[in-house]
């Protein structure tokens, strides 16, 4: 890897970097808390054909936290090394499975091929170095890649992709491959979590396929592995999303092999995931209020990790809605969660679903008020969720919390939040219903932002005072500071 490094250098040497425009940008914040300080920066050079992202920690240790170059000779090739991350299909690569999403959140278009990020001050010093070639000719980008996995392991893994995105169109077909060491050591314990086995070389292949139009959304991403336990693995993720004018219909399929490794060496338990989710987009009325709802449905299989796995399936059901003016929100939420279907009774129940005392029913409502004072928008809310264990009365509980933003000038905020929660009495009460106080938390925060622009750059600073008033201890100011200099030839 370091002879790659050194050609890799000496091939931008020996290559004029020439750019049009050019501009450096330094940033970074000092966090002073009673019992530490953390102070770290980046800096970064950039033109039209080279960048060099560098960020250091200078406390409580002096160090070189993570580093970038990204160099094109031609806009059809780039070259990257340092401490890179990657997303796109190879964040999905990464995580296969989706994240079920909540009644009102929104879905975007997936990010299609694979995408390089350069270092910087918010990125792990653990992220591996990492060296890439990526080239775009006809609509075809082609891209290798090789890398450090960890301190662990110290072994080289190797990764190749390509991927087609044909002009004028929204439909796209990957094709990405690659290879990885993974081990699973036998500990002293004498039962096993999971079967252990020699380090060994797992090569995996990927096809994706997606769709992104104006009223359709599709997604596909299937992965192939070999594994240790001497059989073919695999997974296979579809997401679509239907839109109108009125409405929208997200949902999702997962599945995969109990015994699937991720690159991160992970073994994936939930082995089946699916959710429908339909909405109905933000309608208008005469009167200018605005009023949205949606609900989910979800269904999951998952093992646990002995090596005689006991299957689990669930189910999750959620509704949200809300109401919204000019100056006040309401909102509104219900849930089941944790519903399982219990074997036993199973059969007996003619496959209605059967409750256990994992599941719980939330019902919750929020009010956000927004006024206008002194020419900017000021902000009061209150929520509160109860959570209702039907069949194990005594872990019931109520959250809440209130928060106040009040901006009196236009660089200056300031932000105050109540949190409480209440729970059911212990066993030894007789009184299930009687709640006492679990919690309490108030924070206070407190921002300036100073912003400064010529034609010669920009200049940003911002000071966040937070402080936990039940909490003695906890006392925070932080410093952000970012500077950019433009140079014009």
């Amino acid at each position: 890897m370091k002879k790659i490094f050194f050609i890799f250098i000496l091939f931008v040497l020996f290559f004029s970097v020439y750019a049009e425009f050019q501009h450096f940008v330094i940033a970074g914040d000092t966090t002073i808390k009673t019992d530490k300080t953390t102070t770290k920066t980046a800096a970064s050079f950039k033109s039209t054909a080279f960048q060099f992202n560098l960020a250091f920690e200078l406390k409580p240790e002096k160090k070189l936290k993570t580093f970038g170059i990204k160099y094109s000779p031609v806009p059809q090739a780039t070259c990257y090394y340092g401490n890179l991350s990657f997303g796109g299909i190879y964040g999905r690569i990464k995580t296969p499975c989706f994240s079920i999403p909540n009644a009102l959140s929104s879905v975007s278009a997936p990010t299609t091929g694979i995408t390089i990020s350069l270092p910087s001050a918010t990125t792990s010093s653990a992220t591996p170095k990492s060296i890439c070639f990526k080239t775009n000719i006809e609509n075809i980008n082609i891209t290798y890649f090789m890398r450090y996995k960890t301190a662990k392991t110290e072994q080289t893994e190797y990764f190749a992709g390509i991927d087609y995105h044909p002009a004028r169109t929204r439909f796209h077909v990957g094709f990405f491959g690659g290879m990885f060491e993974a081990e699973k050591k036998a500990n002293t314990r004498w039962f096993l979590n999971a079967r252990p086995f020699e380090k060994e070389k797992i090569r995996y292949a990927v096809f994706e396929a997606s769709y992104n139009g104006s009223y359709l959304k599709i997604l596909s991403t299937n992965i192939v592995s070999n594994s240790p336990y001497e059989h073919m693995t695999g997974s296979w993720r579809f997401c679509t999303t239907l839109t109108s004018p009125f409405l929208r219909l997200d949902s999702g399929f997962f599945w995969c092999d109990a015994d699937h490794i991720t690159i991160e060496e992970t073994f994936l338990r939930k082995t089946l995931v699916s959710y429908i989710r339909p909405q109905l987009k933000t309608i208008t009325f005469k009167n200018g209020h605005k009023f949205r709802s949606g609900i989910t449905f979800a269904v999951m299989h998952s093992y646990s990790s002995e090596i005689a796995p006991e299957c689990t399936k669930r189910a999750d059901l959620s509704f949200a809605s809300e109401y919204r003016t000019s100056f006040l929100t309401f909102n509104m939420n219900i849930k089941c969660a944790n519903a399982l279907h219990n074997e036993a009774h199973y059969k007996a129940i003619k496959k209605f679903l059967y409750y256990t005392d994992k599941t719980s029913n939330t019902f919750g409502f929020g009010l956000k008020i927004s006024p206008s004072f002194w020419g900017h928008t000021q902000q009061i809310s209150f929520s509160t969720d109860f959570i209702d264990f039907p069949l194990n009365k005594r872990k019931n509980q109520i959250n809440a919390s209130t928060s106040l933003s009040f901006i009196p000038a236009k660089n200056l905020s300031f932000f105050i939040k109540q949190t409480f929660s209440l729970k059911t009495a212990g066993k030894n009460t007789e009184e299930p219903n009687i709640y006492n106080i679990n919690s309490i938390k108030t924070e206070f925060k407190a921002k300036y932002n100073l912003r400064f622009k010529n034609n010669s750059g920009t200049l940003t600073a911002k000071t966040i005072f937070k402080k936990e008033i039940e909490d003695p201890n906890s006392f925070e100011i932080t410093f952000y500071y970012g500077a950019t200099l433009y140079i014009k030839k």
